[in-house]
């Protein structure tokens, strides 16, 4: 295996396992979301509607990070960014052993 196939493939796994982290990390905050959704839906609001509606009203905002886990298409070039990271580990994984 030469140098640079070594670096490509270290780089690859590194990207990999942050793409990961954060698809985990939305994940959980999509969870969160949910579970505060179910327990009080009238509760809630996404930052868009705070100013439309003032506090008056009882709700509250998300938290930023719960908006953005609603980030569709973050998550879609995300998710597509993973595929892509798997499919050039395993070539180089490939080349590796050849």
């Amino acid at each position: 295996m030469t140098p640079r196939l070594i670096e490509q493939l270290e780089q690859v796994q590194k990207d990999l396992a942050r793409n990961v982290a954060e698809a985990a990390e939305i994940g959980e905050h999509l969870i969160e979301l949910g579970l505060r959704l179910k327990r009080e839906p009238w509760n809630w609001s996404i930052d868009w509607v705070e100013t439309a509606f003032p506090e008056s009203d009882g709700t509250r905002p998300f938290d930023p990070e719960f908006v953005e886990a609603l980030n569709k298409p973050r998550i879609a070039w995300l998710l597509e960014d993973i595929r892509m990271l798997r499919r050039r580990e395993a070539e180089l994984k490939k080349l590796a052993v050849a």
